[in-house]
């Protein structure tokens, strides 16, 4: 099983399970998960457009060039690469692994709980 960087409580090779043991965990390149490995993404320009945005006549244009590509910019989490860094789980027990998601829960919910707080310190509601 594999995890990138950023989604890992692994940090600089080693995760702490509860008990304080440290495991080494072996650092490995894996297939990007936000482009699966493509290299880029859909413009984010267009994120949330609609189609009735465009006018009529540039609007088979615009459709072939973005089904064919032609919008489409670097993967921002890759930088076109098509993989990351990331961790080697395989070698945890499976009661070691299932300790090792419950802090990835854990620490994925204290980020979201971190992104609510600095909303609302920012004066931004959530719906």
């Amino acid at each position: 099983m594999l995890v990138t960087l950023n989604d890992s409580p692994i940090f600089d090779g080693i995760w702490h399970s509860r008990n304080g043991d440290a495991h080494v965990i072996p650092e490995v390149w894996v297939v990007c998960p936000k482009c699966s490995g493509e290299g880029t993404t859909g413009n984010p320009a267009f994120d949330g457009m609609s189609l009735s945005e465009i006018d009529d006549c540039d609007r088979d244009d615009f459709m072939d060039g973005y089904m064919s590509g032609r919008y489409d910019v670097a993967c921002s989490r890759c930088k076109g690469r098509t993989t990351v860094r990331g961790y080697d789980l395989s070698q945890l027990t499976p009661a070691l692994l299932d300790e090792y998601w419950a802090d990835a829960r854990e620490m994925e919910e204290q980020r979201a709980a971190d992104w609510r707080t600095h909303q609302a310190e920012m004066g931004i509601r959530a719906w």
